[in-house]
């Protein structure tokens, strides 16, 4: 594991993680450990409709059946293991603390946790101009949800903070490989 780059990103919602999570792939040959592909399954087995609220839960009950394993032990380290030439991964999908801590346990010295912030009024304004007829979610009930709170706490153990009011995904995106590879 000496060569694994294993880089966890958190921050509210509306932040931008997906956008950096992108440009980490598309400028820095990362690959992204995907949680949605598994819970997607996951609820088609269990009979569970697929919807953004439904999928939140799901991930909610294997938080708790599985004491948060789940993400390292079903989703990272299965889709880590089957590509083992790829050495630089990006989780994006950080939620809470015990997250985190799991991932430290499990790979070690080779994570680097990245959390973004933006003022309220940056990241409201993002929320209220994406497409979310689908959800139907005001951005107060959103940031409300436990998921959300504990997501914005993640500042206070990460390795880095970074402000992305005034960086581009791709200016941040660099940052960032560059912290958790400096040979990038």
């Amino acid at each position: 594991m000496n060569d694994l780059c294993v880089l966890l990103i958190s921050g509210p919602l509306a932040v931008g993680k997906t956008s950096i999570r992108e440009a980490l792939i598309a400028r820095h040959g990362y690959a992204a450990v995907q949680s949605s592909p598994y819970l997607r399954q996951l609820a088609e087995r269990r009979g569970i409709t697929i919807d953004r609220a439904n999928l939140q839960s799901l991930g909610d009950a294997l938080d708790l059946e599985t004491q948060y394993s789940w993400i390292v032990k079903n989703v990272a380290l299965p889709q880590i293991a089957a590509t083992p030439e790829q050495h630089f991964w990006v989780v994006d999908s950080v939620r809470k603390a015990e997250q985190v801590r799991l991932f430290r346990d499990y790979f070690g010295s080779v994570i680097t946790h990245v959390h973004f912030t933006c003022p309220e009024s940056v990241l409201k304004n993002r929320y209220d101009t994406r497409s979310r007829q689908e959800d139907g979610i005001s951005y107060e009930d959103a940031i409300n949800h436990p998921n959300e709170i504990s997501a914005r706490g993640l500042s206070q153990i990460a390795d880095r903070v970074v402000e992305l009011e005034t960086l581009t995904s791709e200016k941040a995106a660099d940052m960032v490989a560059k912290w958790s590879n400096p040979s990038s």
